[in-house]
């Protein structure tokens, strides 16, 4: 299921819920490694909960696709055993990142990485979790917002309010140098 045969550019992966994934292959890369995730499982008391998850091999490493998939994978079923079991979501969310990121590297020894991006819903409540620049967006009164911070050096500096880079910096490749990844 994780390696379904997609037609070469367009949007994939629209659901009838109010909730929607989408990928592309971008205008740099000929291939796509992103991998979308909708899972849906029960807590110990029966009660629902549901799964939207990217991970987005990175291009230029080695097996980014490969390394979304052992991602996302790993992502989804420790999340499912953990609320299963009767984890505390924030818990249950991180340790599922922290696994995921152990079998990757595991796999690629830093040679290969991906990110992640998912998103919760269980009891009424909404919980989120991003690792690398897979962004995350809302849409309510304001319109469409972006949601998650990019884990670039980028967002690392605006987050402790450097000032934005001028000129010729505005376009150095190094801005968006992920700094944390799965992997």
């Amino acid at each position: 299921w994780l390696r379904t045969p997609r037609a070469k550019g367009g949007v994939h992966g629209l659901f009838s819920d109010p909730f929607s994934l989408g990928t592309r292959t971008g205008k740099q890369h000929q291939s796509n490694e992103d991998r979308l995730l909708f899972a849906e499982f029960c807590d110990r008391d029966g009660f629902s909960a549901r799964l939207l998850a990217v991970c987005d091999g990175m291009g230029g490493m080695v097996a980014g696709a490969h390394c979304a998939e052992t991602g996302i994978s790993t992502f989804a079923l420790a999340l499912a055993s953990a609320i299963r079991h009767g984890r505390a979501l924030p818990v249950a969310l991180r340790d599922a990142v922290l696994l995921a990121n152990e079998r990757v590297w595991s796999s690629h020894h830093a040679d290969g990485g991906t990110t992640l991006t998912a998103v919760l819903v269980h009891r009424g409540e909404v919980w989120a979790c991003t690792v690398g620049d897979s962004r995350l967006f809302g849409h309510g009164s304001a319109g469409l917002q972006q949601l998650s911070r990019d884990d670039t050096l980028e967002g690392a500096l605006a987050s402790i309010r450097f000032p934005p880079p001028v000129g010729n910096a505005r376009r150095d490749p190094e801005r968006q140098r992920l700094v944390q990844f799965v992997g």
